[in-house]
């Protein structure tokens, strides 16, 4: 499956897959890899419409949304 714009580290798309060890999502534009838990995170603070950038440029990330 692929989740457009969901990318923690450089907002492309991640296509989720599956080996021996687990399901995981990995970025196509920077190999970015996500274990399917923290997919899940992800995927759920994008949805809240909490995502974006914040001041200085940083990217608002699942942990420093509860900072």
């Amino acid at each position: 499956m692929l989740f457009l714009k969901a990318c923690p580290r450089c907002e492309g798309g991640l296509v989720q897959e599956s080996d021996f060890y687990g399901a995981y999502a990995v970025c196509i534009q920077c190999g970015c890899r996500l274990a399917d838990d923290q997919l899940e995170r992800v995927l759920r603070f994008r949805r809240s419409g909490a995502g974006g950038r914040v001041a200085g440029g940083q990217r608002a990330g699942p942990e420093r949304a509860a900072a």
